[in-house]
Order: C-alpha cells, then structure tokens, then sequence
C-alpha cells in the first residue's frame, strides 16, 4: 500500500506539470525572467555592470542612454575599440542578446548584434557564451531595437530570418561582472 501512495504521488506531480491541449499533453511554461549587463568604454575591457531584471520597456531605456556614435568614434580614434556593449540573458532558457559597434566604413560604424547561449565552464566555473555575430552594415538603431522587441517575445525563428540577412561569425569568450 505504501509504496501504492508514493508512486500515485510521483503520477499526480509528474502529470500537475503539464496541461492538455487538442488531446496531446504539452509542458507549461515557466514565465521567462530577463537580466541585463552593460559594458561602456569607462570599464575594463570585458567587464561589465549588471542591470538587474528587465523587461523589454526597461531594456529599450537602457539602449536609448547609451550614445552609441560618441562611445564609437572615441574609443574608435584613441585605438582603443573598448565600444559600448549592452545585453540581456534569457535566465530560463540561457539565451543571450548583445548589441555593440563595429566599423563599418572610414565615415560609419555599425551596429553588431550577438546572439548565443551562456555556459558555465567546469572545473573553474568561468562562465562563457557561443556568440553569432551578425554585422548590421548601419547605425539605423530601429534594427537592433526590433531585434530586441522579437527577443523579448521569444520569436527566435524571426530573429534567425532577420539576421540572416547579414554577414556573421561565431566566436567564445569569457565575460566578467561588476558590482
């Protein structure tokens, strides 16, 4: 009888996290929680300050104060290329979002939009992401801020569509926070 009840407990929890939809079971999802990170030229290279939770209202704030041209063309002309760099982390599903600078011609830069996934790395739990990045050949920013809106609002097959359209290169690197 006892071990009649445990397993009847396991079936109720295991069936309690799903619901049935057109006669086929299908997961609940868990609602999705954002944190974002940014990186300006005054910090160290790969350095960045966390923003805490955001949203998309919140993160399109956050976009707008940074003055992408300014941050650009000074770090570009101190040969620095310590450019600007905010992201946003899908903590349920570790997707990422990133949008930085880049060179485009001698007279404009670009915006470069990074998508990938977050990782920890064992046995040094450094934490490292796989980046896509896509070269938006413009500083038009309503491109970044639609690629943002869509991640917002999981769309990741149009992300994927949109980016598709730009020249792209994989890459790993380590990241480090802030306080």
């Amino acid at each position: 009888m006892k071990k009649l009840n445990i397993l009847l407990i396991l079936f109720l929890a295991l069936i309690s996290c799903e619901e049935k939809t057109n006669g086929h079971s299908a997961k609940i999802n868990m609602p999705d929680e954002f944190i974002s990170r940014i990186h300006t030229p005054e910090f160290e290279i790969d350095n960045y300050k966390i923003l805490g939770k955001t949203y998309f209202d919140k993160h399109i704030a956050d976009f707008k104060k940074i003055n992408w041209k300014k941050d650009f063309w000074s770090e570009y002309d101190s040969d620095n290329f310590n450019m600007s760099n905010i992201e946003v982390f899908n903590l349920t599903d570790s997707r990422y979002l990133g949008i930085s600078t880049g060179i485009n011609t001698n007279e404009n830069f670009q915006f470069i939009i990074g998508l990938g996934t977050h990782m920890e790395e064992s046995p040094s739990n450094k934490p490292y992401r796989k980046i896509k990045l896509y070269y938006s050949e413009t500083e038009n920013e309503e491109i970044p801020k639609n690629i943002i809106e869509l991640f917002f609002k999981k769309e990741y097959s149009k992300i994927n569509i949109e980016l598709s359209k730009y020249s792209m290169e994989e890459i790993e690197d380590l990241y480090l926070n802030i306080n």
